[in-house]
């Protein structure tokens, strides 16, 4: 590969030089990874900044404890100046009720941890005995760039399950709403999907991605022309910006934004579905602009490869994800829908306000702690969705994710050690996120009917 970039030197003694570097450092890794040979220097500064690490997780994870304890410990007063305490005595009943849940957490989830986390501090072996290696799991686990990459592929792979799969039920609900007839045939329809289990589900979109013109999918799009990604994209943004504009309208600044360049984002996502038509590689600039019109009624030239290709790769494994996933939130939605009163919606037609409106300032500051709550769950969902990788791609194509790295790392090549010193770090970097969902929790109240 240097020698086909022109990187290496002509010169026969610096070109010799060059290859004995680069065997050095395939050596070198070599010896790391496969048989742990570190310098002294090495092992000294991965040793200091494991102890510096792990001091912050447990500062950090006592902060967390901290903070659930107050967020579910009842305040000393309430606000008509009455005593509040946890009600020990008065509901005695409810929490002899909880003592068996307790128990059972307990027995199957934190024992198991604190068990397992031993793991993390040994070189683990599941057949003999184990040695005590201090802090050298992490230290080795910091320093890993494929861990790194892994964590990050993660954050990527989150943030397309979100913004693919979160708000698209809302959508879906509120047109379901709109429809005058066949709702109930429509909500069968989108519901089915689900019936299907994940992993068949998996291998089913695998199928259609299958890449030759005789996948599902490839002979769909090579069916479309370039115009129609364009213009599809065009609309995308043309709402975005709808929706944007009247958020700034009524000084909702950040929202506004946001829908914005959510706008531009899935323009650009649309619009690159046709790049292999209207700008194909090694072709000059100019030649782009001069075919660029009679190109928009072509098609693709040749199928995507969508589960090899690092490009398409990851958003081909949450593909499915939207689909399968779609009917079960609309149905959430679409019941809490029947639940605003009609007196909402007269009020804002008094007011003036447009189907935009209504959606802003009518449905989603009512339907605001169930969004909130099926956002924790989705995020939730696409940290732990890790198998669905594996069954798509196995983390080929720039997809291996920190969930998928430990698995490999645990039960692929038996390193427990490691892969519980990676467990632990990728629950330090969760930290934030599970103090906001405690936050949101602590708020909700769930009230029977006939009382207040």
């Amino acid at each position: 590969q240097m020698y086909m970039n022109g990187e290496l030197s002509e010169d026969h003694d610096v070109r010799m030089s060059q290859l004995q570097q680069i065997l050095d450092t395939a050596v070198a890794k070599a010896n790391e990874k496969m048989i742990g040979i570190l310098t002294p220097q090495q092992i000294k500064t991965r040793r200091t900044t494991a102890a510096v690490v792990l001091v912050l997780i447990v500062i950090a994870f006592g902060f967390v404890f901290r903070k659930v304890i107050r967020a579910f410990t009842p305040p000393s007063s309430s606000a008509d100046g009455s005593q509040v305490s946890w009600g020990f005595r008065k509901y005695w009943n409810a929490y002899l009720l909880l003592i068996p849940a307790v128990l059972t957490i307990f027995v199957w989830h934190y024992i198991p941890l604190m068990r397992g986390s031993m793991m993390a501090f040994m070189n683990y072996n599941i057949m003999g005995n184990s040695k005590f290696t201090g802090l050298e799991n992490f230290g080795n686990v910091l320093f890993d760039i494929e861990w790194w990459q892994a964590v990050y592929n993660s954050m990527r792979y989150c943030f397309l399950v979100i913004s693919m799969t979160f708000l698209p039920p809302v959508i879906l609900a509120i047109l379901l709403q709109e429809v005058p007839r066949g709702k109930i045939l429509f909500r069968t329809i989108f519901y089915l999907p689900a019936v299907i289990t994940g992993l068949v589900t998996m291998l089913l979109w695998k199928m259609f991605y299958a890449p030759s013109e005789a996948g599902a999918l490839n002979r769909v799009l090579m069916m479309i022309p370039a115009v129609a990604y364009v213009a599809f994209g065009l609309v995308l943004l043309v709402s975005c910006v709808q929706f944007g504009r009247r958020l700034l309208f009524h000084e909702a600044t950040k929202p506004g934004v946001v829908f914005i360049v959510a706008g531009f984002v899935l323009c650009y996502a649309s619009v690159s579905l046709a790049s292999p038509i209207l700008f194909p590689s090694g072709e000059p600039v100019g030649r782009w602009i001069i075919m660029f019109v009679p190109r928009l009624f072509n098609t693709l030239p040749e199928p995507y490869q969508w589960l090899s290709n690092s490009n398409t790769a990851m958003v081909a494994c949450v593909i499915p994800m939207v689909w399968a996933g779609m009917g079960p939130g609309c149905l959430i939605y679409l019941a809490a829908l029947k639940g605003i009163p009609d007196d909402f919606y007269e009020a804002a037609d008094l007011d003036g306000a447009g189907f935009i409106d209504k959606i802003l300032f009518v449905v989603f500051p009512i339907l605001k702690p169930l969004i909130l709550i099926n956002f924790i769950g989705v995020f939730i969902g696409a940290w732990m969705s890790s198998a669905n990788i594996l069954a798509m791609t196995a983390g080929g194509a720039d997809t291996e994710v920190a969930g998928l790295r430990i698995f490999y790392e645990a039960f692929t090549y038996l390193s427990m050690g490691p892969a519980t010193a990676m467990a632990w770090l990728l629950g330090f970097m969760m930290i934030g996120f599970t103090i906001y969902q405690l936050r949101i929790l602590s708020r909700l109240e769930f009230k029977t009917t006939g009382k207040k």
